[in-house]
C-alpha cells in the first residue's frame, strides 16, 4: 500500500515563466494616479478662478450706476447696487463653502444682471416717462385708466417706504414696499419687468360721443326706409312723427336686439368702458362716483362694507397673463356701463328736424271734424273780404248792403269769430254791425 504521505514530485519545466515585461510597474502606477488627482485638483482650481473672476466682473458691473438727472432714480439706483453687491457676495461664498452649485451660481448672477440693466435703463427714461404721461394726461389723449398707471409708477419712484432688492436666492431685482419694520408688504411689490411694462403701456381716451355718430346713421337709415315703407319715397314728415317711428323701432324685437348689439360694441374694449365710465362720472346704487383702483382697494371695500358688491365704487386694474394693465368689472358695473352706452344711442337721435325724403308733403286725409272746420275758416274768409271792401269804400255801403246784405251781416259776425279780440277789423266789425243792427 503506497503511503499517502509521499510528497508528489513536480516537474516545473511544463510551465511557462512569468514574463518580465508583463510585470506591474507600480511607481509608474502610482504617477498616472497622482497626475489624475492634480488634473482634477487644477480643473477645480481653474474652475473656482473662473467663478472667482465672473463674480468680480459681476460686482464692477454692479458699481457702474451710472448718472441721472432726477436726484430720486440715483439714489435708488446706488442704495439697490450697494444690497446687490452684498447679495453677491454671499453667493460667492456659499460656492466656496460647497453649500451652493456653481450652476446654481450662474444663474443668480444672469438674474441679477438682467435686473440691473433693467433698472439703470428705467431710471434713466424716468422723467420722460413722467413728462409723457402728463402731456397726455392734459390733452385729453390719455385715459383715465392711463393716469392710475402713472400715479403708480409715481408711488414706486418714491424713496418713502420703497427699496429695490436683490432676491438672495434667485437673483431676482424687484421694487419692494416696505413696512415701519422694513419687510416687504405682500402685494405691493413689482419686479423690474412689471416696471419696465407699467412704463410702457399707454393706454387712449374713449370719445363715445364721437363712437355713437356712425350708430347715429345706422338709425336714420333705417328711420328712412320706415317711412318710405309707410308713406312713400316721397314723403316729408315731422318730427313727431319721426320720433314716433323711431320709438316703435327700438320697442320691436329688431330694435331692441339692433341696440344690444350696438351698445355691447360701445364697451367691447374694456379699456373703452372704463373710460366711458370715469369720464361720464357714473356712479353706483347708492350714489358713489366709480374710481380706477386696485384688486387690494376692492377687497378691502368689500370687507369693510358687508361685501356691498353692487356699490363697490372701484374699477380694477389687473396685471394679466397678456403681461398689462387690464381693467376687470363686476356684474352691476357691467350693466351701468351698459345702460348708459344704450341711453347714448337713443339720446343722440336728433328729434328737432324733419327728415326730408326727395320732395312733396305727403297730404292726411280729413276727417269729418277737419273738413268742417276748413269749409267754416273758407266762408269765414269770403266774409272777411266783404268787410273789408266796405271798410275800405272800394264800393258805396248803400250798394254793397242793399245787394249783399245778408252776406255783409254775416260777415261782419265771421271777422268777429276770426280775428282776434281788440285787433283794428274786429272793432270796426263790431262798430258797424252796432250802427246798422243794433245788434252785436
Amino acid at each position: 500500500m503506497a503511503n499517502p504521505f509521499t510528497k508528489k514530485s513536480i516537474d516545473f519545466d511544463v510551465y511557462e515563466r512569468a514574463n518580465p515585461e508583463a510585470a506591474i510597474d507600480w511607481g509608474k502606477q502610482a504617477k498616472t494616479i497622482s497626475d489624475a488627482f492634480q488634473g482634477v485638483a487644477d480643473e477645480r482650481a481653474k474652475k473656482k478662478a473662473a467663478i472667482e473672476q465672473s463674480f468680480n466682473e459681476q460686482q464692477a458691473k454692479l458699481n457702474e450706476l451710472g448718472e441721472y438727472d432726477n436726484p430720486t432714480a440715483q439714489e435708488i439706483v446706488m442704495n439697490a447696487g450697494q444690497d446687490g453687491a452684498q447679495k453677491l457676495m454671499d453667493v460667492k461664498n456659499l460656492v466656496k463653502r460647497g453649500i451652493l452649485k456653481p450652476s446654481e451660481a450662474t444663474m443668480f448672477q444672469q438674474n441679477q444682471l438682467n435686473g440691473f440693466n433693467l433698472l439703470k435703463k428705467n431710471m434713466g427714461s424716468f422723467d420722460k416717462t413722467f413728462q409723457e404721461y402728463t402731456k397726455r394726461l392734459q390733452d385729453g389723449t390719455g385715459a383715465p385708466g392711463e393716469e392710475w398707471l402713472a400715479k403708480q409708477l409715481e408711488g414706486f419712484a418714491s424713496l418713502n417706504g420703497k427699496s429695490v432688492q436683490t432676491d438672495p436666492l434667485t437673483g431676482k431685482v424687484s421694487m419692494l414696499s416696505l413696512d415701519e419694520n422694513g419687510k416687504p408688504i405682500d402685494g405691493e411689490s413689482m419686479s423690474l419687468q412689471r416696471l419696465t411694462l407699467l412704463m410702457k403701456q399707454k393706454i387712449d381716451n374713449f370719445d363715445v360721443g364721437e363712437a355713437v355718430v356712425g350708430i347715429k346713421d345706422e338709425v336714420g337709415t333705417i328711420t328712412t326706409s320706415l317711412v318710405n315703407s309707410k308713406y312713400g319715397p316721397n314723403a316729408v314728415i315731422t318730427e313727431e312723427e319721426r320720433s314716433r317711428l323711431e320709438t316703435e323701432f327700438f320697442t320691436s324685437e329688431k330694435g331692441k336686439t339692433f341696440l344690444e348689439q350696438k351698445a355691447q360694441s360701445l364697451i367691447a374694449s374694456p379699456f373703452d368702458q372704463q373710460s366711458m365710465m370715469m369720464n361720464a362720472k357714473l356712479a353706483t346704487e347708492n350714489g358713489t362716483q366709480y374710481q380706477v383702483g386696485s384688486q387690494e382697494d376692492y377687497d378691502e371695500w368689500m370687507a369693510a362694507n358687508d361685501n356691498d358688491e353692487k356699490n363697490n365704487p372701484f374699477l380694477v386694474m389687473e396685471f394679466d397673463k397678456d403681461n398689462q394693465y387690464k381693467p376687470r368689472f363686476n356684474e352691476f358695473q357691467n350693466e351701468k356701463a351698459m345702460d348708459y352706452a344704450k341711453a347714448q344711442i337713443t339720446g343722440s337721435l336728433d328729434y328737432k328736424k324733419t327728415q326730408q325724403v326727395k320732395g312733396l308733403a305727403q297730404k292726411q286725409q280729413d276727417t269729418p271734424a277737419t273738413a268742417g272746420r276748413k269749409k267754416e275758416q273758407q266762408t269765414n274768409f269770403g266774409y272777411l273780404q266783404s268787410i273789408n271792401k266796405v271798410l275800405d269804400g272800394d264800393q258805396p255801403v248803400s250798394t254793397l248792403v242793399n245787394e249783399t246784405l245778408p252776406i255783409v251781416k254775416q260777415g261782419a259776425r265771421g271777422v268777429r269769430n276770426i280775428t282776434p279780440e281788440g285787433s283794428v277789423l274786429n272793432d270796426a266789425a263790431d262798430d258797424w254791425l252796432r250802427r246798422n243792427y243794433n245788434s252785436d
